[in-house]
């Protein structure tokens, strides 16, 4: 007599949340300081504010994203492990090293921006930027080198990751200019604020960045579910739990609707010259990246095991 035993394997999954949150502050202080090289680099005439203002907000991103990291291992007390236990094959050991030396350059970079000498530290800004690039490159790679999910195993990760840089580190800096601005309105009264705020706040023409980046972020996210929805058994599933699932409401609401076309119709739209609604729709792009990254993360891991 043949029998079948067959069973129930309980798993925790891997990454959980924080992993969202570090991915989502990491891309944060990436784009910001790209933004902040982009103004000392090319020489961005009127821009200097926004430059001043992403200079930083990207070491303190990064800082709180150093954190994270550390916080999502098993052991944290002996985080310095990592440092000392080198595999050149694995993503994680080259992002700690990345993430450390982008932090030093950036808080570096800081420090001559709040002396006023960020014209002379072209150099310094150079070697930020390119670590700043390796960022989301290497926390995209994470995920594909894992091979846990059919959602992960995508070249479009790094890439897609890129984009969400570009929308969180543009959208907070936007965040802390409003909020840069509004200080001064309250010091200086109503009188003071076209004085003084045009030399806090960021340029209304950072929004049309961001649409940008937005825009770029759903193509891919779009490319990458129609590739999955051709692809194997599990991968299906997984669509299936983004579009009409478990995930719909986080996807299609959080992402999608909140995330992505309210701040597109505010940057793109009439909307585009107020301060107030620039902030709000920076904070429902920051929002909308993280509601994209909970679906990455989690739902990657939803799929039965065979």
């Amino acid at each position: 007599m043949n029998a079948s035993i067959v069973y129930d394997v309980f798993h925790v999954n891997p990454f959980g949340w924080v992993v969202a949150v570090y991915f989502t502050v990491s891309a944060m202080a990436a784009g910001a300081f790209l933004l902040a090289a982009a103004v000392n680099l090319l020489g961005l005439k009127g821009q200097q504010a926004v430059g001043r203002t992403a200079a930083l907000v990207a070491p303190l991103a990064g800082a709180l994203a150093g954190l994270l990291l550390i916080a999502e291992l098993g052991r944290p007390t002996r985080f310095w492990r990592v440092f000392t236990h080198f595999n050149p094959a694995s993503p994680v050991s080259w992002g700690a090293f990345i993430l450390l030396a982008f932090i030093i350059i950036a808080v570096l970079y800081a420090r001559t921006v709040l002396a006023g000498k960020e014209e002379g530290s072209r150099g310094l800004v150079a070697a930020g930027a390119a670590l700043a690039c390796l960022i989301p490159v290497y926390t995209g790679f994470e995920l594909v080198r894992g091979r846990v999910s059919p959602l992960w195993n995508s070249p479009l990760i790094p890439v897609l990751f890129f984009f969400a840089a570009g929308v969180v580190g543009l959208s907070a800096v936007v965040l802390i200019g409003s909020a840069l601005t509004a200080g001064v309105a309250r010091r200086l009264g109503a009188s003071g604020v076209a004085a003084a705020g045009d030399g806090v706040a960021p340029a209304a023409g950072l929004g049309k960045t961001i649409a940008f980046f937005l825009a770029g972020s759903l193509v891919l996210v779009v490319i990458q579910l129609l590739a999955l929805a051709g692809a194997s058994t599990e991968a299906v599933t997984i669509v299936r739990k983004v579009l009409a699932g478990r995930f719909a409401v986080l996807f299609w609401g959080g992402y999608l609707a909140v995330g992505t076309v309210v701040p597109f119709v505010i940057f793109t739209g009439r909307g585009a010259g107020n301060r107030t609604l620039q902030a709000l729709a920076s904070l429902l792009a920051v929002l909308g990246v993280f509601a994209l990254r909970l679906v990455d993360i989690i739902g990657g891991q939803s799929f039965p095991l065979n």
